[in-house]
């Protein structure tokens, strides 16, 4: 093997094992919101659920919030992936049913990231003070 193929793989092996890390802290984070609630749960929570060092928690995340807004990111792209534009061309599917397939997918998402969504709801009514 030649020493530019072996850099190279180090550099995907590299590169994988921060994007698992990022992972584990993202599914770590997600797990303590969802069971203390965002305002309730800190920065030492995740690292513990992640089973990582704070100084590691620093390398991938400026913050408690940094964590979040990525998760809502994840969220939000997946949803967005899942609303697909209505055709109207003569020979396309009746419009209500395209509709009604996309609801679906959107809910299937949600249902997917359940705890996510529920997390990102509980947080959006706090900001706003509905009530």
């Amino acid at each position: 093997m030649s020493r530019d193929a072996d850099i190279d793989g180090r550099s995907r092996r590299a590169n994988d094992r921060r994007e698992n890390r990022r992972a584990e802290i993202l599914r770590g984070a997600l797990d303590v919101f969802g069971h203390k609630g965002y305002h309730q749960a800190s920065v030492a929570d995740i690292i513990e659920a992640a089973g990582i060092a704070r100084g590691t928690f620093y390398l991938y995340f400026d913050s408690k919030s940094a964590v979040f807004l990525e998760l809502l990111e994840l969220l939000l792209a997946e949803l967005n992936a899942s609303i697909i534009g209505v055709e109207t061309e003569a020979d396309s599917p009746p419009i209500t049913f395209q509709l009604v397939t996309t609801v679906r997918r959107i809910l299937d998402t949600v249902v997917k990231n359940r705890m996510l969504a529920k997390l990102a709801f509980r947080v959006s009514l706090n900001c706003w003070k509905i009530g």
